[in-house]
C-alpha cells in the first residue's frame, strides 16, 4: 500500500511547498504520484535542482524526480499554461513528462476569455488575483443558466461545435457587459482573434491526448498531495477579496482522494507536512499594515518578484502562537491525531528561529508533539 504525504501551506502562500514536495519525492525509492489539489495554474511553486530553477504552475513540484502528476477534481485546468510549461520542463530537465499525467474527468477548465475577464476586473477593482481566470472560471461553472462541457466532452466535439462553445463563453461575458469596461480595448484584438481561438483549441486537444483518467493507486509507492495557497487564504464561504475560492487545508485530501473507492487511508500511512517560513509573506495584501520582521532578511535570495497581478511581495513578523492555533484547528477538524504531523520550516538561511519553533511545538500538549 502507498504511503501518503500531504503538503499544506501554513500561512498565506509562498511558504516553500514546492521545495518540500520535491524533497519528499527525491527521498522516495519507487513510483510517486504527485496530486495537485486546490486552485489551478495560478500557483507558483519554485524548485531548485542541479538543472536550474523552475516555477511549477500546472505540473507537480515532484516532476524533476520522475513523479506522475494527477489533477484532482478540485484543480482547475488551463490548457494554454499546460502546453507552455510542458515545453519548459522538457527543455530544463530533458525529460518528457507527458506520459505521466492523469486528470479527473470533472475538472473545471479555463479559457483565454475567462482570463481576460479576470484581468479586466482586476484593473477595475484589484482583488489580489493572479490574473489566471480562477475566480471567473468558477463563477461561470456555478451559473445554472450556462451549459458547460467537461474537458473530455469538449475535446470529443466536432471542430465547429468547439468554436460555437467558445463563442458562447464570450457571449456569456459580453451579456455581463465586460465589453463596456474602459480596459476592454486593451484586450479587444485577442478577444476577437480567430488565431487565438484556433491556438486554444489545439492546446486543448494536445492536453487531452497527453493526459488520461486515473483508474486506481495500485503500483504507486508514495502519493504526495500538493496544496496551493495557504491556511490563511482558505475559502470562508463569503465573497472575501483576501481569501481564495478553495479549501487550503486537510479537507482537500479527504474530499478529493484520487481513488474510485474513496476509502479512508490508515493513519499510520499518512504524514502531514505544514510548511512555513520563519516570517510571514503575502503578495499585495492590504492587511499587511505592520511590516516589521524580527531580524534582517536576506532579500537577495528571494525568488518571488513583483508582477502585474499579485503586485508587491511583502514580509511581516510571524506570530508563532497563531501559527500553532491554525494548524491545530486544521488537524482537529479532519485528522484528530498529532503524531504524524510535521512542521517544515524553510528559508532558515535568511532568518533562523529554529529554537523558538521547537520550544513552541514541543509544548503543544493537545495531541503530543509535532516533528520540526
Amino acid at each position: 500500500m502507498a504511503k501518503y504525504n500531504i503538503v499544506i501551506g501554513a500561512n498565506a502562500g509562498d511558504e516553500g511547498k514546492g521545495t518540500i514536495v520535491a524533497r519528499l519525492a527525491k527521498d522516495t525509492k519507487g513510483k510517486v504520484l504527485n496530486v495537485l489539489t486546490n486552485g489551478g495554474a495560478q500557483r507558483g511553486h519554485s524548485v531548485l535542482t542541479e538543472n536550474g530553477q523552475h516555477i511549477f504552475k500546472h505540473f507537480g513540484s515532484a516532476t524533476p524526480f520522475n513523479a506522475y502528476t494527477y489533477f484532482a477534481e478540485s484543480f482547475i485546468l488551463n490548457p494554454m499554461q499546460f502546453i507552455d510549461e510542458l515545453k519548459e520542463i522538457k527543455k530544463l530537465y530533458n525529460i518528457a513528462p507527458s506520459h505521466n499525467i492523469y486528470r479527473h474527468p470533472d475538472c473545471m477548465w479555463t479559457t483565454p476569455y475567462d482570463m481576460i475577464v479576470n484581468q479586466i476586473e482586476s484593473k477595475e477593482a484589484w482583488r489580489g488575483t493572479c490574473g489566471m481566470g480562477i475566480w471567473t472560471t468558477i463563477r461561470r461553472y456555478n451559473d445554472p443558466n450556462f451549459i458547460n462541457f467537461n474537458f473530455t466532452d469538449f475535446n470529443s466535439l466536432p471542430h465547429e461545435s468547439k468554436i460555437r462553445h467558445l463563442k458562447d463563453i464570450k457571449s456569456y461575458w459580453q451579456k455581463l457587459h465586460i465589453q463596456d469596461s474602459p480596459y476592454f480595448k486593451e484586450y479587444e484584438d485577442a478577444w476577437y482573434s480567430h488565431e487565438m481561438e484556433a491556438h486554444f483549441i489545439r492546446d486543448c486537444y494536445d492536453m487531452f491526448i497527453r493526459t488520461e483518467p486515473l483508474v486506481d493507486l495500485d503500483g504507486f509507492d508514495k502519493v504526495i498531495f500538493e496544496n496551493g495557497q495557504g491556511l490563511l487564504l482558505s475559502d470562508t464561504g463569503k465573497d472575501d477579496s483576501e481569501a481564495t475560492p478553495s479549501k487550503t487545508g486537510l479537507g482537500v485530501f479527504y474530499y478529493h482522494m484520487p481513488n474510485s473507492m474513496n476509502k479512508m487511508v490508515p493513519k499510520e500511512d499518512v504524514e502531514i507536512h505544514y510548511v512555513t517560513r520563519p516570517y510571514l509573506t503575502r503578495h499585495g495584501s492590504n492587511n499587511f499594515l505592520d511590516m516589521k520582521v524580527d531580524g534582517d532578511i536576506d532579500k537577495s535570495k528571494e525568488i518571488n518578484v513583483y508582477n502585474e497581478w499579485q503586485r508587491d511581495f511583502m514580509y511581516q513578523k510571524l506570530d508563532l502562537s497563531r501559527l500553532q492555533k491554525r494548524i491545530k484547528e486544521d488537524v482537529i477538524e479532519f485528522y484528530q491525531d498529532w503524531e504524524n504531523v510535521v512542521l517544515d520550516v524553510t528559508h532558515c538561511d535568511e532568518l533562523d528561529r529554529e529554537r523558538e519553533f521547537k520550544n513552541l511545538f514541543s509544548r503543544c500538549n493537545f495531541y503530543g508533539s509535532a516533528k520540526v
